[in-house]
């Protein structure tokens, strides 16, 4: 077991793994939220409460998911400023014309954490309050 994590690229396969079941968790839960709206055959029939009960349940996924969409993308983004600022400011030293085309991949892994904004803000715009 302990020589399998001693290979090299080890770490990059489980992190790759480890982000791969955080999507999926991500999707199931955006899954939940999107299927929020149909009507359980109780609620169908004119009973309020259940309505309540499954809407209250539905808004507190919805919120777990935006807030994990959130904090997955913004980790992915550290991760890729963190490289591409890197090794951007070490093609800068060396070729300062280079600035604005650093700055344009630099922005692309920003890019990512806008995206999981949004993505949070149109879960969060299909709950039912």
């Amino acid at each position: 077991m302990f020589s399998l994590m001693t290979k090299p690229g080890f770490k990059k396969r489980m992190l790759g793994f480890v982000l791969v079941l955080c999507f999926f968790f991500i999707a199931v839960m955006a899954l939940d939220v999107l299927t929020a709206g149909a009507q359980t055959p109780e609620a169908a029939s004119g009973h309020g409460d259940v309505q309540a009960k499954t809407s209250d349940a539905h808004n507190k996924w919805a919120f777990i998911s935006a807030s994990v969409a959130v904090a997955v993308a913004s980790i992915g983004a550290a991760g890729a400023v963190g490289y591409v600022g890197a090794a951007a400011m070490g093609a800068m030293s060396e070729k300062p014309e280079l600035f604005a085309r650093a700055l344009v991949f630099v922005a692309l892994g920003e890019g990512i954490a806008i995206l999981g904004v949004v993505v949070a803000m149109s879960i969060i715009g299909k709950v039912v309050i």
